[in-house]
């Protein structure tokens, strides 16, 4: 089988220079890009990737965020939405060099022969949150803040506006898990935090996935997502204790 050296692939890159506009080094820039995919070389042949090049030097920054930000569902589930979901702030992993390195692997998941070239990053499907800037990864925390004389911010009403957003990020990670786990050494489930503040209050609910929703009735699917409270603080209940110490 020939190999061919990663320079000499079209290799698709982070962030391409746009291409507006009608004239012909316009339009030969659209085929150029249209043309070019991820590199599919082993990691042991990529360009720069020996294990001492994988990170820079010194401390990494591993977590990152997006904030106002428009969280993309399935197509089925968009298409019922009345309008776009845009939580405060979601936070996940950035795509240091490592995970870079591990998305553009093979994904050995059974598939049939011929599509055993298929890319970790391309059986994971669209992501959450746009990949434009820096790309957070597997998103699993998830913020909203309301005032407390805000309409809408009773608790009932921050947990309904965060429901498609959590379930949406489970998936995500349980596409990762379904994509690893032949592999893994241990075992890992989907795990999405929820943090809501109202005004001074504060909750945090914790979001994972049951696969026995079809042995209990008035469900559809066999998949069920709960999200269930952890910890609450209210300011208002510490001043009363502290007045009562």
């Amino acid at each position: 089988m020939a190999h061919f050296e990663p320079q000499q692939v079209l290799s698709k890159e982070k962030i391409e220079a746009t291409s507006e506009g009608s004239s012909i080094m316009t339009e030969a820039l659209r085929i150029r890009q249209n043309k070019r995919e991820p590199c599919r070389c082993s990691r042991d042949f990529r360009h720069g990737d020996l294990p001492s090049r994988t990170e820079a030097v010194g401390l990494n920054r591993i977590f990152g965020h997006r904030e106002d930000e428009i969280i993309h569902h399935d197509s089925t589930i968009q298409q019922e939405l009345p309008r776009a979901t845009k939580p405060d702030a979601v936070y996940g992993l950035r795509q240091t060099r490592n995970i870079e390195n591990l998305l553009n692997d093979t994904a050995c998941i059974g598939r049939p022969e011929d599509d055993q070239d298929i890319l970790v990053h391309e059986s994971l499907g669209e992501p959450p949150l746009s990949e434009e800037g820096d790309p957070v990864m597997f998103p699993f925390l998830l913020l909203e803040a309301k005032s407390a004389k805000a309409a809408d911010s009773d608790w009932h009403s921050i947990q309904l506006q965060s429901a498609f957003p959590v379930r949406t990020l489970l998936c995500t990670q349980e596409l990762l898990k379904n994509i690893t786990e032949p592999h893994a050494k241990r075992q890992a489930d989907p795990l999405v935090w929820l943090l809501m503040n109202r005004g001074e209050d504060w909750r945090v609910s914790a979001a994972c996935v049951y696969n026995d929703a079809a042995e209990k009735p008035g469900t559809v699917g066999t998949t069920e997502y709960v999200c269930f409270p952890t910890f609450s603080h209210s300011k208002r209940w510490s001043r009363s204790k502290d007045g009562a110490c």
